[in-house]
């Protein structure tokens, strides 16, 4: 888990419009940097999956992916929203699907 100063507060930044990339399993917005670090929120909607454990599951796969991540120049903000398909990959697709959009 990725401590509290790199997690970014997802409720005020759902609605806002960011620089975004997208592949088939996440979309990811960017915001510029209002802090001094990196910052990850991961949001992943009930109706693709509807048991809270599973979507914690895939959360915490998330930010166990992003702690490599948190020290990555320039500084911004990343809101990192799943998609549909997430629920039925392993996670050695969804970690590559990760890698595809960091880099």
């Amino acid at each position: 888990m990725l401590a509290k100063r790199y997690r970014l507060p997802i409720q005020h930044y759902v609605k806002e419009r960011g620089r975004s990339k997208s592949n088939r399993v996440f979309s990811v917005r960017v915001f510029l940097g209002a802090t001094a670090v990196n910052r990850f929120g991961v949001v992943i909607p009930r109706a693709i999956a509807k048991k809270a454990t599973t979507r914690n599951q895939i959360r915490r796969l998330v930010f166990s992916f992003l702690q490599s991540k948190k020290n990555h120049k320039p500084v911004q903000d990343f809101l990192i929203i799943a998609r549909s398909p997430i629920v039925s990959l392993p996670s050695k697709d969804i970690l590559r699907a990760l890698t595809d959009l960091f880099t």
